[in-house]
């Protein structure tokens, strides 16, 4: 199992009984605070790849993926104990060399939302 997925599944069984211990990122944390009401357009390249990602794993067809789709009304209610949520976190991950914060991904609520936080996190060195 991926390594990135399985810390993922043990945040989420350990979430309601244990604190999660942490040492706080602060450059991440600098970036999440900013502003995230820009527009997402359709045409953009991350919202474009995006939508390359959530399509295969919810059935629907790209053209029916807008930024302003809710995650809900595509089964990918942003919570971590749900495997297809962790598993398009861990492909976006992946794909766009970003590390997405479990407390910022449980607040997503549009695949526009999404995408404005992948245009804000630091991009990981190789």
């Amino acid at each position: 199992m991926h390594t990135k997925l399985m810390g993922w599944l043990l945040l989420a069984a350990t979430a309601c009984t244990a604190p999660v211990q942490n040492e706080p990122n602060q450059q991440a944390a600098a970036i999440l605070a900013q502003p995230a009401s820009a527009p997402v357009s359709p045409n953009s390249v991350t919202f474009q790849s995006l939508r390359r990602l959530v399509a295969p794993l919810t059935g629907k067809p790209e053209a029916e993926l807008e930024p302003q789709t809710p995650l809900k009304n595509l089964g990918l209610e942003a919570d971590v104990s749900s495997p297809e949520f962790l598993e398009l976190i861990v492909q976006i991950e992946s794909q766009f060399m970003v590390s997405i914060p479990a407390g910022e991904a449980a607040q997503l609520a549009t695949l526009a939302d999404l995408c404005r936080l992948i245009e804000r996190l630091p991009k990981k060195e190789l």
